[in-house]
């Protein structure tokens, strides 16, 4: 068995999660790819997954083997493109990750488009609005929304969003106007979740100064549109990023409030591994979303 098909083997195993789906990626047995990597184990002479019952991980010294690998075959992918594409085909398969609502709203239509224009390319797309380990699993680009923590990950932004502060006309027939801050601190709210404190709202003042407050969560969420069905449903106060809330606003099912603060700007990236090559598919996606999107 070749070395280069060991580290397949090992890389597959990791992008996928698992010995089956590696193996039926790859077109082979799972006892096929299991003694590829138990071969490049015992040539190297150390574990690089750690085995459970109920599932598999890396160890310390396999993920810096892991990052090293994806560089190898990265540039082997490259040399192959340059060698058998044209100056516009791509071919291949993209991994992406991106949040629900703005996945759904934004970037489905921007990749549909680039997928019409690059026939040959192959697209696996996860939505989902937990923030996705892409060097674990195995991802080429993703999109964040917000502060960015990883510093493993190379990112761009593409756009700034602010929020906006709504309710229902009919939740404020039942609970009355909110004209201050005073006012919302008592309004039942619907928070997201996947903030670290879901309860703060942030916003700068008219003089341009940031402050927040405090409201008290009547329902907590992991995704913007359950919360803007549940602002709908008359449940409640809710902030969230214009991109969620602006239809509803527009037919004026929901009423914005307090507009004269500017509510928790954040803003939206493109964000990919480093790794010393880049496929050129990458690349030139990474620059059709940028064009698209950036404002």
């Amino acid at each position: 068995m070749s070395e280069f098909e060991q580290i397949r083997a090992f890389v597959e195993i990791i992008n996928a999660g698992s010995t089956k789906q590696a193996a039926a990626q790859m077109g082979l047995a799972p006892s096929a790819v299991s003694r590829r990597l138990k071969e490049l184990e015992l040539r190297l002479g150390t574990s690089l997954i750690q085995r459970t019952t109920r599932k598999m991980q890396m160890t310390e010294i396999g993920r810096t083997y892991y990052l090293r690998c994806l560089d190898i075959l990265e540039a082997l992918e490259c040399a192959n493109e340059e060698v058998r594409d044209t100056e516009t085909t791509i071919r291949g398969r993209m991994k992406i990750a991106v949040p629900i609502s703005y996945g759904v709203s934004e970037l489905a239509p921007a990749i549909y488009d680039f997928m019409h224009l690059h026939p040959n390319l192959e697209i696996s797309l996860n939505v989902d609005d937990s923030r996705i380990d892409l060097v674990q699993g195995g991802y080429d680009v993703g999109i964040r929304i917000g502060e960015l923590e990883d510093s493993s990950l190379i990112a761009r932004r593409i756009k700034r969003v602010n929020s906006l502060v709504c309710a229902s006309p009919a939740f404020l027939r039942e609970f009355g106007p909110i004209e201050t801050l005073e006012q919302l601190k008592e309004a039942p709210a619907l928070c997201y979740s996947n903030l670290e404190r879901p309860e703060e709202w942030l916003f700068h003042d008219q003089q341009n100064l940031r402050s927040k407050v405090t409201v008290k969560p009547r329902l907590t969420a992991t995704n913007g549109d359950v919360l803007r069905e549940a602002a709908l449903a008359g449940l409640g106060v809710v902030c969230e990023p214009e991109f969620i809330l602006w239809q509803s606003v527009e037919a004026g099912d929901l009423v914005p409030l307090l507009t004269q603060l500017k509510w928790q700007g954040m803003g939206i990236y493109v964000v990919y591994p480093k790794t010393t090559q880049v496929p050129r598919r990458t690349r030139l996606f990474i620059d059709f979303l940028t064009a698209r999107l950036t404002s």
